[in-house]
């Protein structure tokens, strides 16, 4: 390239970005961010009939009739359109055509791929497009995931769009769009297809309708459904230990899989009309004779015929079906060419609350097609196969059209759902926008709550390695850390939760088990930040950090950033300015972590984490921005507990700033969230915080300020944690007779209406047995020199 040369680039390059910046100034800044770090080759073809830019090999646009492909493409958009949008720049071919339209208004060119952008503006003068005042610009966040309609695109620029996960997912929807009509065509042509359904006319005669599951599902489980993909394997030995938790729904293709792990599914679905099919079902059947095969009238005959139990027959939309006419079932499922759609589509209308996807990994993960022991397993080769998606942990795999359009259909449908919670068994599977991730470990804890066994905290862990009937150790300390995470949540008593936590930590130790060691640390790190203690939850989280330098967990590894930099910005001993910030880059490292995942909870989790920091230094207004900008994350989310948290945090921060008022409104929809969710000891503090925030609006003082009574009530609390139970609740019993008393007979320089909201707290803390927070509240209500004068002996 010759000196002149760079000049004139440069040149075009700079008119190019300085319309951009000057309209768009969200897109100008995108583009620098992505052009500036992209390693991308392009190359400016010359040679060609037609110039055109290559980029990392692929052609933006024709070398021999630019203009011909492009009209092809604006064929797209109705001529009577006034609207348009556009995915993908492409050197800008198919902008200038449409602007010829006059009746076009307005026309929205949604950026794919930023620094392909980026990158053309030095070889191809877009001015002329830019400028016109019907040109919309955006990104693609801005544009959203939907593809609007009417629309056009540039294939290439499709192509090019794997930079990001919004650009490649936003893509592979307008694929899916524009591969959809012809996609229907092939499929109501289809003459086998058209015969499947002829042919299998007396079976849906006599066979029941799918309809008649709808709405049977027993309420006190989970439904699984298990597709067939590799993943499905890491779940098998916890779908046999926990068999009656579920009702599980298989896809054909892993029946034999189930069958050889011990394991009957509850129904099996099919859909396939071709006769390899019956190969799946050529296995040992023996105990399948009440197990229902709901299929559709265009599977092949011969797998009716072979299937020992009861058949239901069900349908789609799709048109072939309507060659049934009168005997057409009334039972209809979702359908989009993959069976792992009717089967979740079942287990919603069966009435499922929680549905959990096992082995729905759209891709070949592993390099594998399917579970270990179906009958159709084989190994893929990765580099024959261009195309890939991401799976939960953020690495691609890869996958191929109809697993990525089945992708896209799936979460289309779960965006849908509004009484069904939808929830991925594995990170390893192709993540599914709309879906939550399940630990692999923890799928045996998750079944309705109100019927969970109820597992006793008898303290000592040798108990449960001792125990004959305790043949799964693993299991229970799984289910231990479960039911202390239930019970740090009610706010239950923090010895029984810690004592719980422990027990699970030494039950792994000696089932060699180090991810759940690893896991009970974390717990324990918890469970010592709720009971106040930072440094205590640091000491914990060292042992978690080291272990996963050897065993990585993506999950583990953020919350235990999330509580490390909490605990270090709430502990006295580690509060510098440096630690500080250190505290505030383990909280971001989290929060990115978390947002790559797709959890809102635990990234709102984390910005109501970095207010601490903002009330550290004094920027008070951000750190109250931060609480308010997690609460519209948890409403979102519907996450009571962890709105209720954010009201209390909420008010804490406002009456720093002296807003009174805003504190009591934001604490007193704490209280209503904690009575709510039935977490006693929140509603206790969250009183005790409302009677404050009153006392502060110029009620009267409260006299001597002398630590007497704080001093006493900790040393009792002190004699009540060590087990002195009876003489605690003596002397708690006590206490509060002294306030009441005080109350009728005039004695504290507060009114009973002021005093009311302790008394609520008091009772909240009594019941959940902690007198360390009776001991704030009463040294806060009741005047030290009044109590001195009134005290117990």
């Amino acid at each position: 390239m010759s000196t002149v040369e760079s000049q004139e680039e440069r040149s075009l390059f700079e008119r190019n970005l300085s319309i951009i910046e000057e309209r768009w100034p969200s897109v100008h800044q995108e583009l620098l961010q992505e052009g500036l770090q992209s390693e991308r080759l392009v190359e400016m073809l010359t040679e060609l009939p037609q110039p055109t830019v290559k980029v990392a090999g692929i052609h933006l646009t024709s070398g021999y009739d630019r203009i011909h492909d492009a009209r092809l493409q604006a064929e797209a958009i109705p001529e009577e359109s006034s609207e348009a949008w556009v995915y993908g720049c492409g050197l800008g071919d198919l902008p200038r055509l449409l602007l010829e339209r006059e009746r076009l208004t307005r026309i929205t060119v949604v950026v794919l791929n930023p620094d392909v952008v980026f990158r053309t503006l030095s070889h191809v003068d877009h001015g002329d497009w830019l400028s016109d005042s019907r040109i919309s610009l955006c990104t693609v966040t801005e544009s959203g995931p939907v593809v609007q309609r009417p629309f056009a695109a540039s294939t290439a620029c499709l192509k090019l769009a794997g930079n990001s996960r919004n650009g490649e997912r936003l893509a592979a929807n307008v694929l899916l769009e524009l591969s959809t009509p012809f996609l229907n065509r092939d499929f109501t042509q289809a003459e086998l297809m058209r015969e499947r359904v002829r042919s299998n006319r007396p079976f849906v005669q006599r066979d029941r309708d799918a309809a008649e599951l709808f709405g049977t599902f027993p309420s006190e489980k989970v439904a699984v459904v298990a597709g067939a993909g590799p993943t499905l394997s890491e779940h098998l030995d916890t779908l046999y230990h926990n068999r009656h938790r579920f009702v599980i729904i298989a896809v054909d293709a892993v029946l034999s899989t189930l069958i050889h792990a011990g394991i009957r599914p509850d129904y099996v679905i099919t859909i396939d009309p071709y006769p390899m099919v019956l190969t799946l079902f050529e296995t040992n059947l023996e105990g399948f004779e009440e197990t229902p095969l709901i299929y559709f009238p265009t599977v092949d005959p011969t797998v009716l015929n072979h299937w020992p139990g009861p058949r239901f027959v069900a349908r789609s939309h799709s048109p072939l079906h309507d060659l049934l006419e009168a005997d057409s079932p009334d039972g209809v499922l979702f359908a989009s060419g993959l069976v792992i759609h009717p089967a979740l589509d079942l287990a919603v209308k069966m009435g499922a609350e929680k549905v959990v996807l096992t082995g729905a990994d759209f891709g070949f993960p592993n390099h594998e097609s399917h579970a270990s022991g179906s009958r159709v397993r084989r190994t893929v080769h990765q580099d024959r196969i261009s195309l890939t998606v991401t799976n939960g942990n953020g690495e691609e795999f890869a996958t191929i059209t109809s697993y990525r359009n089945g992708l896209l259909d799936c979460e289309r449908y779960i965006a849908g759902l509004s009484k069904t919670t939808v929830i991925q068994g594995s990170r390893r599977s192709a993540r599914i926008d709309g879906c939550s991730a399940l630990d692999e470990t923890e799928l045996h804890t998750l079944w309705d709550g109100k019927n969970r066994p109820h597992l006793k905290m008898e303290r000592g862990y040798k108990k449960y390695l001792t125990d004959e009937r305790n043949s799964d150790p693993t299991s229970s300390a799984w289910a231990l850390l479960e039911n202390g995470r239930t019970a740090m949540e009610k706010g239950d008593n923090p010895l029984d939760i810690s004592e719980m936590f422990q027990a699970a930590r030494h039950l792994f130790f000696h089932t060699h088990d180090q991810r759940g060691e690893m896991w009970s640390w974390k717990a324990l790190a918890d469970a010592a930040l709720n009971d106040d203690d930072p440094d205590q939850a640091l000491g914990c989280l060292e042992h978690v950090m080291t272990a996963l330098e050897s065993v990585p967990d993506h999950q583990l590894r953020a919350e235990a950033l999330l509580c490390k930099g909490l605990s270090m910005l709430r502990s006295e001993a580690t509060r510098s300015p440096d630690e500080s910030m250190t505290a505030v880059k383990h909280l971001e490292e989290a929060m990115h972590i978390f947002r790559g995942m797709d959890a809102p909870v635990w990234e709102a989790r984390c910005r109501r984490a970095s207010a601490r920091y903002y009330e550290q230094v004094g920027r008070f207004e951000d750190a109250v921005t931060q609480v308010r900008s997690a609460l519209v994350i948890l409403e979102q989310a519907s996450a009571l507990t962890d709105q209720g948290r954010c009201h209390d945090r909420l008010g804490e921060l406002l009456v720093r700033l002296n807003r009174f008022d805003e504190a009591e409104q934001s604490i007193l929809q704490a209280i209503a969230i904690h009575r709510q969710t039935g977490n006693r000891y929140a509603e206790a503090m969250s009183r005790n915080a409302q009677f404050s925030i009153q006392l502060e609006h110029g009620r009267p003082e409260q006299g001597d300020s002398s630590p007497n009574c704080l001093t006493i009530l900790v040393k009792t609390a002190r004699c009540f944690r060590q087990g002195l139970e009876a003489k605690g609740h003596d002397m708690l019993t006590r206490l509060i007779d002294c306030l009441l008393s005080g109350i009728r007979e005039g004695a504290l320089v507060v009114t009973p209406e002021q005093v009311t909201p302790a008394l609520h707290a008091l009772a909240q803390a009594q019941k959940s047995g902690d007198l360390l927070l009776v001991a704030d509240i009463l040294e806060f209500s009741i005047g030290p020199t009044w109590f001195n004068a009134n005290r117990p002996q």
